[in-house]
This record gives structure tokens, sequence and C-alpha cells, in this order.
């Protein structure tokens, strides 16, 4: 594009592409340079100095204007069509910690505890004496030889991981909305 000009430069291909799809909906021809190469390797966009979003020299005044009077408006028209804002919902002491101990790994340290406490309390007259090699294996071609003396770890396991089947289930099943106020 002979005679044009940049306008903003954005941080990522997505604020490119929706600032881009504003000015051409308000009849701007509005072109974004170094999107292919920001969309292969989004990683170097501060490279490229970001994403250049260019107009003919002509039209550069007004689309800004444009651009800047929508963004004034922009809360108002929101409101007026999808209602007034809603704060999101508060995240409980629980549900943070459940974060940061499955995020350092230390839930999972817990887990792998668990199982072995109950390997340990699960009485050797339940389970069969083997000296089978069982062959697990996690991915495709590959497996890891285990040699274990006695046969209740995949019943702990199978425990265990119905345990967790449970929790998923109940900790994911979707809430109920609050009733409204009858008048």
């Amino acid at each position: 594009m002979s005679n044009s000009v940049v306008i903003k430069r954005c941080a990522t291909l997505n604020e490119a592409y929706i600032l881009q799809g504003l000015l051409a909906a308000n009849g701007f021809d509005a072109r974004l340079d170094e999107a292919n190469h920001a969309a292969m390797n989004w990683w170097l966009i501060p490279a490229l100095n970001g994403v250049a979003i260019r107009l003919p020299i002509t039209q550069a005044a007004e689309a800004k204007r444009t651009v800047l009077a929508i963004a004034e408006t922009a809360p108002a028209n929101l409101e007026k069509q999808f209602g007034p804002y809603e704060a999101p919902r508060k995240y409980g002491r629980a549900s943070v910690w459940f974060y940061w101990l499955s995020f350092f790994g230390l839930l999972q340290l817990m887990f792998i505890g668990s199982i072995i406490l109950l390997d340990r309390l699960v009485p050797d007259a339940w389970l069969p004496i083997t000296n089978q090699t069982p062959y697990i294996s996690a991915y495709y071609g590959g497996g890891i030889n285990v040699n274990w003396e006695r046969a209740g770890n995949g019943f702990v396991l199978m425990f265990f991981m119905i345990g967790l089947l449970i929790f998923e289930f109940f900790s994911t099943r979707p809430q109920k909305p609050p009733k409204e106020p009858q008048p």
C-alpha cells in the first residue's frame, strides 16, 4: 500500500485483528503488516515491534477520531446491549490453596503418599502373592518394567482412581443459578 501510514502497533495479533475489523466495519481500508509472520511465529511479535495497522494517509486522521469516539462510548454501548457489569465470582481460600498445591506439585505428592499409605494398609490376605513382572506403558512404543512383590498396587490404584472420579464428578457439575426474588 503506497502512501500509507502506521496508525497503531499492537502487542498481539488478536488485538490487531480486532482493531482492523473495527476500522473495516467503519469503512476504512485497514491492512495488517507482518500478520502472517506474527501468526506463524507469535513469540517474535516483540522483535517485529508489534503488529502494525496501516491505513492510507488520507484516512489516518479520520480513523483515529473514529476509534477514539468508539472507545469513549464503548462502556455505555456494552451496558445497553448486555446489561450492567457483573463482578466475577470471588474464589475462596480453599480454591486458591488447591491451585497452588497443584501448581507446585505438592498435591501430586500427597496423592502418591495416599496410594503408598493405602497399599500398606491393605491386608496381605486380600492380595495374592505374585512374582510376575507387569509391563506398564504410558505412551506408544515405550514402557516401564516394574517388579512388584505383591499384586495390591493395582487394587489400590483402582480404589484411588474411583475416589478421584467421584471428586471430579462433584466438583465439576454445573451449579444452579440463584433464584430471583418473586415480585
